[in-house]
């Protein structure tokens, strides 16, 4: 399988098809992503009446005033007192597992799919000397990899061997691109991504690392 390269149609790389000729599995994606998506650290976070910032001392004796009776100011049921049911920052990063083996045949089923949809493209080299939005966008538009005339949801991802610091800040604030080296690719950024621009080093480290 070869694919010509998007600076240069005159070359072609040759695709492995372990890693870019695999059978569409759109359940292991749907397990995948959602697995991924869990992976999370929740923040929400009360204070219980253990938590609150209150003496240990009984307010007043049990028994002889008149008063209902009472333990501690921390109390629920008192002003400023700890929250009943308190929520607590849950911590899901390794709650919910992810097989390797499962989750490299997902990344594979997705390169794949970009490959028979053709929006995989593979580029010689991306590379800037000096951290220009303006010099990128043009860098994009030669290798035909925009938003122009495509849907308003269009998103690109950019696949590097190395991520450069100019070619990360070139591209920070534009929003349609998506930027990463090998070691950074994720389940979601695939399944977001409408089109795919890999150039050639990423692609053997690729290959390297899937086949």
């Amino acid at each position: 399988m070869k694919l010509n390269f998007q600076d240069n149609k005159k070359n072609s790389v040759s695709l492995s098809p372990e890693v870019f000729s695999i059978e569409s599995n759109p359940t292991l994606v749907w397990k995948i992503v959602t697995v991924y998506t869990k992976k999370r650290v929740t923040t929400a976070a009360n204070k219980g009446r253990s938590e609150v910032s209150f003496s240990g001392k009984k307010p007043w004796q049990q028994k002889g005033l008149g008063r209902a009776r009472a333990g501690t100011k921390a109390s629920p049921l008192w002003r400023k007192g700890g929250v009943t049911f308190a929520k607590e920052s849950i911590d899901y990063t390794n709650k919910y597992k992810i097989n390797k083996k499962e989750y490299r045949q997902a990344i594979r089923v997705m390169l794949s799919d970009h490959m028979r949809n053709g929006t995989l493209k593979v580029v010689s080299e991306v590379k800037l000397d000096t951290p220009k939005t303006k010099e990128f966008k043009n860098m994009m538009v030669e290798n035909d990899f925009v938003k122009a005339g495509k849907p308003n949801n269009w998103t690109g991802l950019i696949i590097l061997s190395e991520l450069s610091e100019s070619l990360y800040l070139s591209s920070s604030n534009l929003y349609e691109y998506m930027i990463s080296d090998v070691r950074g690719i994720d389940p979601l950024s695939l399944k977001h991504a409408s089109e795919l621009l890999i150039t050639s080093e990423a692609l053997k480290q690729i290959e390297e690392w899937l086949s």
